[in-house]
């Protein structure tokens, strides 16, 4: 009797034993790259004794439904032969939910089992440092670079950036290009700390990137993804995120990319807890997350395919939990339609798209981002903008392409799994707002950009990377030919030179940005027809003073986009710089037929009648400017402008008014400050000048017209 009571204790031994070796093997599955010898490099394994070792990618519930086994998918589940996982398809309850030993408390750090015997203590702080040094210098060459494009608006030129009260009116103004206010709260910090220092923007941008990685593989720990410290290492050096990373601008894509993870986290702590602070925690997050960059509004539906690819239950309780972030996401997003239809200029022919080509776009985008994400080559900061036909079978081919591989995936979620379903899924959804269905300002140049992919690029590098480890680690698991240790060698192989290519790559692409000649050169020589590109060039030549070459790209500009505003008005800056008045006003004139509410047109049509001594048409231009946006960047110009205007016609206190205007815009105005300072001169009003002056002099001391009106007043 004693015996078979040690028989049936040994027994119920061994099946704890065995059934907490399958738990802890789904939840210490690490990188392909940082393993040998069959030991896990984060935690120090023996080899298991099960015949198979099923992928932990997704804890499936097939098998309690007449599904497929475990073992036929690297996406199917985690089961072991003989043993059937105690999990309910419809219980909330987290399967993955553990009972301390000495508290009787579940334990979730990490998504490890802490009680397991081969738990790493330092390992996992090498895959941390691994990430870290690879992207700082894949990098490298990108935090070296400089200033690009819209840059000026964001950073450079931004007064809100240096007026003293530029951070209330970053959150509580519409002032800003485009209504993220925490970006440029980051940016009125970096303002302060480091000025116009390029490197120190970028090396925030990169390290803002780093984390993110950082935080892709300890989701995908928590998730159980295999691989998911490559999938993070790839993420990180991945060269289509380049322009995410280099692109000072694109501070949104990085920051609101750490807030997205970051509520991803929250929320899965909120799930396996049940606790509210978590909840809070998570949509606290979002909404920062959302006042980064609304592309992240998609987050829910987020949520949703992850409860879907663990199994966990989806009922009206579940939903009703999202919808507090469904509100906030669709309001924030109205916001945003409105500001780059009404603010950012998102309106006019280039939008005008019928649902027709709007699908016609969003199939072939789809299959243009899968493409860049598999073979990164041949990448430019604006691509060409697709003719589109809704009348040509061959253009429906990509819709249809992309349908097809969606229902595929769907049909195929047992057999293959619901990874796959999952990341094509999230790959689509988090795409959705640049797939065309939404105006926004870039659909001018291009339906496409690599900045459009940061986030939803997971959707395709987890399920691919997670694939190929689980098949690795299979096949090498049931070599039955003694090779096991040669391929334990060769295991590291494969991964490294995937990194090192990226890398290599994502350094290369980095140097683009080292200037805006560099970046709209290399856009030229990749994409000829770019007429961006071609009226960016001609810009940075015009500001190197070599304006024949400027107007040569403008004139290239017209040509490839008769209809552009802005080449017009840069080619009226040009012909003005010659001395060619009449020519100016001509192309301002046409600039603002296309484009009516073109501030800085306006403005510089002034400035050429007023060359001319045609005070009123000036002072009507500059009036017009303020009119159509008070709030505009440059409406401090139209101030200082139109109050030089009303001093020329002898109206001291209209241009005393005007002046004030544009000095309570910005502060740091010399124009405005040494302008008002002259006035006051002009008024006998002797203590305001000097003033002015004295101000004037502490921004600029060797500022010449302030010491002569200083000494003009006997000072």
């Amino acid at each position: 009797m004693g015996q078979f009571r040690t028989s049936r204790l040994q027994r119920k031994h061994r099946f704890i034993k065995e059934f907490s070796e399958i738990i802890s093997s789904g939840v210490s599955w690490f990188p392909v790259v940082f393993s040998r010898h069959g030991h896990v490099f984060w935690h120090v394994t023996k080899p298991h004794s099960l015949a198979t070792r099923a992928s932990p990618f997704l804890l499936d519930t097939s098998h309690q439904c007449g599904g497929y086994s475990a073992a036929h998918s690297p996406f199917s589940g985690l089961r072991a032969p003989g043993i059937r996982l105690p999990m309910n398809m419809h219980s909330r309850r987290n399967p993955l939910k553990k009972r301390s030993r000495s508290t009787g408390k579940r334990d979730f750090r990490h998504g490890v089992d802490h009680q397991a015997p081969f738990h790493g203590r330092w390992f996992p702080w090498l895959g941390w440092v691994a990430i870290v040094l690879l992207t700082f210098a894949a990098y490298s060459s990108a935090i070296r670079g400089g200033f690009i494009w819209d840059d000026d608006a964001y950073l450079t030129n931004n007064p809100l950036l240096t007026s003293p009260h530029g951070l209330w009116q970053i959150w509580t103004t519409t002032k800003s290009p485009q209504y993220y206010p925490l970006v440029f709260t980051t940016f009125w910090v970096e303002r302060h700390l480091w000025g116009l220092n390029s490197t120190g923007y970028h090396a925030v941008n990169v390290s803002l990137h780093v984390m993110n990685a950082l935080l892709v593989w300890w989701l995908l720990r928590r998730l159980e993804v295999p691989g998911a410290w490559m999938i993070g290492a790839i993420f990180a050096v991945h060269p289509v995120h380049v322009e995410s990373v280099a692109w000072i601008t694109e501070r949104k894509n990085v920051l609101s990319g750490l807030l997205y993870l970051l509520a991803v986290g929250s929320y899965l702590r909120f799930e396996t807890e049940r606790r509210w602070s978590w909840y809070a925690g998570a949509l606290g997050l979002f909404i920062l997350a959302l006042l980064s960059k609304t592309v992240v509004a998609t987050l829910p539906v987020a949520l949703l395919l992850i409860r879907y690819l663990r199994g966990w239950r989806i009922g009206r309780r579940e939903v009703f939990e999202l919808v507090p972030f469904l509100v906030l996401g669709a309001a924030m997003g109205l916001l945003t339609m409105w500001y780059e239809v009404h603010r950012v200029g998102a309106q006019g022919p280039e939008w005008n798209l019928s649902m027709g080509e709007r699908l016609l776009v969003a199939g072939r985008a789809l299959v243009f981002y899968v493409t860049k994400l598999l073979w990164p080559t041949n990448l430019t900061f604006s691509y060409p903008r697709w003719e589109l036909n809704i009348l040509d079978p061959l253009q429906w081919s990509w819709v249809l392409g992309a349908g097809i591989a969606g229902l595929l995936f769907w049909w195929k979620r047992q057999a293959w799994g619901r990874g796959p379903f999952v990341g094509l899924a999230f790959f689509s959804v988090s795409l959705a707002p640049a797939l065309g269905f939404f105006d926004v300002y870039p659909m001018r140049y291009s339906f496409v950009a690599d900045h459009f992919q940061y986030l939803a690029s997971l959707g395709i590098i987890a399920p691919l990377v997670g694939n190929v480890a689980w098949g690795f680690n299979r096949w090498r698991k049931s070599d039955s030919h003694g090779n096991g240790r040669l391929s334990a060698w060769m295991k590291p192989v494969p991964g490294l030179s995937v990194l090192v290519i990226l890398a290599a790559l994502t350094w290369e692409q980095g140097q683009i940005y080292e200037d805006r000649k560099t970046l709209w050169q290399d856009t030229v020589n990749k994409n000829p027809g770019s007429w961006l590109a071609h009226n960016g060039l001609g810009v940075n030549y015009a500001r190197e003073g070599r304006q024949e070459e400027a107007i040569r790209e403008y004139l290239t500009t017209l040509r490839l986009q008769p209809n552009s505003a802005d080449a017009h008005f840069n080619l009226g800056n040009a012909y003005n710089r010659q001395g060619r008045q009449e020519e100016a006003i001509q192309e301002y004139l046409t600039a603002l037929r296309l484009q009516p509410d073109h501030m800085d047109a306006h403005i510089n049509l002034g400035n050429a009648y007023s060359k001319q001594g045609r005070q009123e048409e000036a002072i009507q231009e500059y009036r017009t400017a303020l009119r159509l946006q008070p709030d505009h960047i440059n409406a401090y110009v139209a101030h200082v402008n139109l109050g030089n205007a009303y001093a020329d016609t002898g109206r001291l206190e209209e241009a005393t008014r005007e002046y004030l205007a544009a000095v309570q815009l910005k502060p740091d105005s010399l124009e405005a400050r040494y302008n008002l300072g002259h006035t006051y001169q002009l008024k006998g009003l002797k203590a305001e000048a000097r003033a002015q002056f004295d101000i004037v002099l502490r921004l600029r001391p060797d500022f010449t017209p302030a010491q002569k009106g200083l000494e003009s007043l006997g000072f």
